[in-house]
């Protein structure tokens, strides 16, 4: 099975325009919706994994119909969702739990550092995913 791949559902999705620019500090990307506009920009500063997952969070927030609030409980538990559908897009647990049994076998564990390099995801997207990965109930 092909592995989701941000670029490629951003080309899929027409109405959304894209550009990489510079965001103030802080800010990675950023996801706007005006009319029937839809728009992502990400911060072009950053290195092409964080740029990747950036991206994925942002198509994240466009298909989760992203509508801001004002309310930090209701942005927290929304980054939250986003957040954790990031981890599974880009670290299928399949794939995941296929490394650990491998290094299993071979008396290894896996580390955070080791399934960032391996799905080339920045270290918190891959620490989600461990952690998601070893706790699926509380998903």
């Amino acid at each position: 099975m092909t592995r989701w791949n941000p670029w490629r559902a951003l080309r899929e999705r027409e109405a959304i325009r894209f550009r990489l620019d510079q965001l103030p500090e802080g800010i990675d990307g950023v996801h706007g919706v005006k009319g029937m506009q839809r728009a992502i920009i990400v911060d072009r500063s950053l290195h092409r994994i964080e740029r990747n997952a950036v991206l994925a969070h942002e198509l994240i927030h466009d298909e989760r119909g992203h509508s801001p609030s004002s309310h930090p409980i209701e942005v927290a538990k929304e980054e939250e969702r986003v957040e954790r559908e990031v981890a599974r897009r880009l670290v299928p647990f399949d794939e995941l739990h296929e490394l650990v049994r491998e290094r299993a076998s071979l008396g290894e564990s896996v580390t955070v550092t080791d399934i960032a390099e391996v799905f080339e995801v920045p270290r918190s997207v891959a620490r989600r995913a461990a952690r998601m990965a070893s706790h699926p109930a509380a998903q």
